[in-house]
This record gives structure tokens, sequence and C-alpha cells, in this order.
């Protein structure tokens, strides 16, 4: 798989998790808006791969590491998540 394809389908996968988010605390979501409450972060970026903020934030405190892809490193990817996460809020991979 190339590059870019294997970046849309981990951009697919976050907007589907935003999606559910937002179903799931009746808050919008609107990927287009850097400031809205929940939003997808870009590919290549450090940090958590879901972007909470005020009430999304609130209420539901996982901070989101999303992989889309065939092959597994668990352990890997729980590492990455655990230092992703801010304080007082639990990992979610």
């Amino acid at each position: 798989m190339k590059t870019r394809s294997a970046k849309n389908k981990g951009m697919r996968l976050q907007k589907w998790v935003c999606e559910k988010i937002s179903e799931a605390l009746n808050i919008p979501f609107n990927n287009q808006d850097e400031q809205s409450e929940i939003h997808s972060r870009e590919c290549g970026l450090s940090g958590v791969d879901i972007i909470l903020r005020g009430d999304a934030f609130k209420n539901f405190p996982y901070d989101i590491e999303a992989k889309n892809t065939e092959s597994v490193s668990l352990y890997k990817w729980i590492e990455q998540a655990k230092s992703n996460t801010k304080a007082n809020r639990e990992w979610l991979v």
C-alpha cells in the first residue's frame, strides 16, 4: 500500500471515531473547523489522534490512539497511547 493510501485509511478511521463520539455525546463534529469540540488530528503530527475540547473533553475521559492497519503492534500502540495521554485521562487504542 502506498503511503498516501495508508494515511487516507487512517484518516477515515479517525473521522469515523469522531462521528461516533459526536453521536454518543450529541455534540456536533466538524472536521473543517479547527476549533470544534471534536476534531481529527492531521497525519504526522504528534499527540492524540482525536482532539476533544470543552464538553466533549469533560464527558469523554479518553485520549485516543487510532490504528487502521493489517499488522498488529499492540504493545507499541499502547506505549504510544500512554505517552500521549494527559493527566487525569485514560488512554484508548
